[in-house]
């Protein structure tokens, strides 16, 4: 169909539904495909990603259903949203990572297949984009999806955000987004306090503790509550600890205030946004492990021992785009991404620097076995599919590794018990 010139003719809803739905039938969700096989589905969150972005595709696509609207040409904040979601996902435990169900007679799982309907981009961390696992479907048809759902996937975000322009998107805005906390960050692997607490009217001391699970409102709020914000100077654990213990909470019409307590949880993944102050810059050797003390209601305070899995470093203004570096948790090194998304890494930074501005970093429960010292960067080698990686052999156990680093000290010396009256 040819369009004549002029106005720009967007591209209807209808037509958008119609191709995404087709689009997603040429990429399987990892957790239908390989439900049982849970190292497969590790090995393909963290080592396997999209092909590169064609913005052609999508426009030939558009062209199609009768649209000459613009395409961006620049998926970078999508791409490595995506790269870095499918690694995080890969530490959440198996019985949390199963297929969302609207029939399922789990409450989560109604739940969180409801929220990903809302997210294409949430979707697309759990597809699976290696060929030999997309029979009958391989070939040219899942490289053109995959163009064509992340440019869709960006259009939902920049919408939600009422953001006029695609290529405005950046990873904080989108990662940290409210959208992502209403579907992704809201799942119990990702939580830092506990999603069930307790609570009894406020200074009512004889009266017992009742255990609530949280609504979906107080999940959304807890999802907020979880990222960690820190200037490199204030204790760690004093941040960390003033999340536990035991709140008050005034309800809206202010006839009422309830007492509540919340613990500490079993989280997959502890995420922080570390905004160093000049003078107050830590190294990736200091940041590399982190050891909180964690708090229980029925049980002493434990340790959590965290390490390092993934940087997201902030561009600077006329600088680079956000720039990615991944990590295994079980060796410690850096993991890189494939070919495609080569571009998302930059190896011109280092931790400690003073002029390279903020980051994200995301930590994830540490190995039992000892970590040896390892370096912030490592030298490129082949990706998985230059390697033809057996992803089906991954199931051999990591060797141990020889020596461990001193533990950081870095939010290990504050009281873990911090009791505090807030206003939710």
């Amino acid at each position: 169909m040819s369009i004549p010139p002029g106005d720009e003719i967007r591209w209807s809803d209808t037509a958008e539904k119609k191709a995404i739905s087709e689009a997603l039938q040429y990429l399987p969700d990892i957790r239908k495909a390989h439900a049982d096989n849970n190292m497969l589905q590790s090995q393909l969150l963290m080592r396997s990603h999209p092909d590169k972005y064609d913005a052609e595709i999508v426009r030939r696509q558009l062209s199609r259903d009768g649209s000459n609207q613009k395409v961006a040409e620049d998926m970078r904040a999508i791409d490595l949203s995506l790269v870095l979601g499918r690694h995080l996902l890969a530490y959440v435990k198996p019985e949390f990572r199963q297929h969302p169900n609207p029939q399922s007679p789990d409450p989560e799982l109604r739940q969180m297949a409801k929220c990903e309907d809302r997210c294409l981009l949430v979707q697309l961390m759990w597809k699976d984009y290696e060929p030999r696992h997309n029979s009958p479907n391989s070939g040219p048809k899942p490289t053109e999806a995959q163009s064509l759902l992340r440019w869709c996937a960006a259009r939902q975000i920049a919408k939600y955000l009422e953001y006029d322009r695609v290529e405005d998107l950046r990873f904080l805005v989108i990662m940290e987004s409210g959208l992502m906390r209403q579907v992704l960050w809201v799942r119990n692997s990702f939580l830092l306090r506990a999603p069930s607490y307790l609570t009894r009217l406020a200074d009512s001391p004889h009266l017992p503790w009742n255990r609530c699970d949280a609504d979906d409102r107080t999940r959304r709020y807890l999802a907020l509550n979880s990222l960690i914000e820190w200037d490199g100077v204030q204790r760690l654990q004093a941040i960390f600890s003033q999340r536990f213990g035991k709140f008050s909470k005034t309800f809206k019409n202010g006839k009422r205030r309830d007492d509540q307590k919340y613990e500490t949880n079993h989280t997959s993944v502890v995420r922080m946004w570390y905004k160093p102050t000049a003078g107050a810059r830590k190294t990736f050797t200091q940041l590399k492990k982190l050891q909180f003390k964690t708090y229980h209601f029925e049980a002493a305070p434990g340790k959590m021992k965290l390490v390092l899995a993934a940087i997201v470093h902030f561009r600077r203004p006329n600088g680079r785009g956000d720039a990615l570096r991944m990590y295994n948790h079980d060796d410690g090194e850096q993991v890189h991404v494939q070919e495609d998304m080569a571009y998302l890494e930059d190896d011109g930074w280092r931790m400690g620097d003073e002029d390279e501005g903020e980051y994200m970093l995301y930590y994830v429960p540490a190995p039992s076995h000892p970590l040896k010292p390892t370096r912030e960067l490592k030298q490129r080698g082949p990706s998985a599919r230059e390697m033809d990686l057996d992803f089906d052999l991954a199931d051999q156990p990591v060797s141990g590794c020889e020596a461990d680093q001193e533990d950081s000290d870095l939010g290990s010396d504050s009281n873990a018990d911090a009791e505090d009256d807030q206003e939710d």
